[in-house]
């Protein structure tokens, strides 16, 4: 092929090469192997030549080499393949890094969405859901708190005005003092006092379970699309 015609030596004589082993016996010089450069390539020479210094007439081929051996493939096609082979690795390198991108973003969200679930969780037996009379709705004001469990903060205080005065007969030797009897508006105020005390108790976590719900209500909607699609797919490809 072209490569191979190019590096043919002159009848007798052998091709100019960098990186030879030089030998002397006598007064014989010995050339052996060496470097040719051919545009790009380098290509190794392994043939061995002898000169006699005294005559200097003729080189004498003393091995031919298997440069004739050699397959030389067409530099364009050697691109070629190197650029398919970094393409394809890069491609491969590059499915891979999605994949484990995928799978670590499904683990990750699977794991966020287990968290907010466990802390949610917590907060609400915290907040002891389960008593509506006690504990204000998610988005619900203090003024609307009050006036739905209004009732249950006004028995509470007149429980604990009772027991205190219980208390206070039960340690004194003296007699019971007069009570005082508080009017409706009185009562309410105080009843009001116990239900914001309460509200703002429960605040920071109920804006830290509104905050969670919405989290998961996002992932739930995320998820819902995912599937939609997906059995969208399936019904496609079942046609």
């Amino acid at each position: 092929d072209w490569v191979t015609n190019q590096l043919k030596p002159e009848v007798d004589t052998p091709l100019p090469r960098i990186n030879a082993m030089l030998a002397m016996k006598g007064h014989t010089l010995y050339v052996y192997g060496g470097l040719v450069e051919l545009g790009k390539r380098e290509v190794t020479l392994d043939d061995c030549w002898a000169l006699d210094l005294n005559k200097r007439e003729k080189w004498e081929c003393v091995l031919k080499g298997r440069l004739d051996e050699q397959t030389w493939l067409d530099e364009s096609d050697d691109e070629d393949e190197e650029d398919e082979g970094d393409e394809s690795d890069n491609g491969d390198e590059g499915d891979g890094e999605t994949d484990d991108e995928s799978q670590r973003a499904g683990k990750g969200k699977a794991g966020d969405i287990k968290s907010i679930r466990e802390e949610m969780t917590k907060l609400k037996e915290q907040l002891n859901v389960d008593d509506l009379k006690t504990t204000p709705q998610l988005g619900e004001n203090l003024r609307h708190f009050f006036e739905r469990t209004r009732d249950h903060w006004t028995d509470l205080f007149i429980k604990e005005e009772a027991a205190k005065a219980e208390e206070a007969s039960s340690s004194s030797s003296e007699p019971p003092p007069v009570r005082h009897h508080r009017d409706v508006k009185e009562i309410r105020r105080e009843a009001f006092v116990l239900c914001e005390e309460r509200y703002e108790a429960l605040r920071p976590l109920l804006r830290r379970l509104a905050e969670l719900e919405e989290e998961q209500n996002e992932w739930e909607a995320v998820e819902g699309k995912k599937a939609g699609a997906g059995a969208a797919d399936r019904r496609k490809g079942g046609k």
